[in-house]
């Protein structure tokens, strides 16, 4: 009587697909893609593979900073889609003061820049303790919230008036 024990099932099914693999193998069927499927004796795989990778929207070349701009390229993230999101918690902390009329005007220069060089989305990372920065974004420049997170919010404001907003 065969012995059914799963240790000896294990060792058939290993030694029917090491057989079906070195057919295909040797036939030169599907080596390719062996060999794309191949990893290091440790398991890990090529350095070439192992690379970090980008965020899917980082855009390939960064624009230059725009010496007019009154924020700091810190604050400043642009993505592959033609949008700028400025966030303030990079500039601005507890012990900053910032006026709502003196945010308002930086970000109107800002936005006269942004339009200029056709960009498209603009977002604004704005923490809760900079909350009064919120009107003149909204009020005078037309900026809407998108959503909100503990400790800050977001706003956006889609500057193409020859294209609905895709914000």
């Amino acid at each position: 009587m065969a012995n059914t024990s799963p240790q000896n099932n294990y060792g058939r099914g290993a030694a029917l697909l090491t057989a079906t693999v070195g057919v295909v193998a040797g036939s030169g069927v599907g080596s390719s893609n062996l060999a794309m499927c191949s990893s290091k004796e440790d398991g890990s795989l090529p350095a070439a593979e192992a690379a970090p990778k980008k965020y899917i929207d980082e855009p390939d070349n960064i624009p230059q900073h725009n010496q007019l701009l009154p924020f700091p390229e810190s604050s400043l993230r642009h993505d592959t889609y033609n949008g700028v999101t400025l966030d303030l918690t990079k500039i601005y902390d507890k012990s900053t003061t910032i006026t709502a009329e003196e945010f308002g005007d930086k970000l109107s220069i800002a936005l006269d820049i942004w339009t200029q060089e056709k960009r498209r989305g603009i977002w604004l990372k704005i923490p809760s303790t900079l909350s009064h920065l919120i009107a003149p974004s909204t009020q005078q420049h037309g900026f809407d919230f998108q959503h909100a997170e503990p400790g800050y919010c977001i706003l956006t404001k889609w500057l193409p008036k020859d294209s609905q907003s895709r914000l």
